[in-house]
């Protein structure tokens, strides 16, 4: 991969979560970027001594994204709540 093609890391003090989601989308694009032609057999191949493999990447960064997701309708309902007794 040439440097050009190399996407810039995020740079975002607009909030935790907008960080949070300028980095998840980061990482993901990242992990895409590797992933894409590979087989199946290719994507669970470990190619470090640990068990990380890059569809344990892609199955990391999907939880980590359904967290995020939750967060923030938890706390949305929440401050909707104070919203609406005030």
């Amino acid at each position: 991969m040439i440097e050009s093609q190399r996407e810039a890391v995020p740079r975002n003090d607009a909030g935790e979560l907008d960080t949070a989601h300028a980095f998840l989308s980061f990482a993901r694009s990242c992990v895409l970027k590797k992933a894409a032609g590979l087989s199946e057999d290719q994507l669970r191949q470990r190619l470090v001594v640990s068990d990380t493999t890059l569809l344990g990447l892609v199955q990391h960064l999907t939880g980590a994204e359904r967290q995020l997701q939750r967060r923030v309708r938890r706390n949305f309902r929440a401050c909707f709540r104070v919203v609406s007794r005030g």
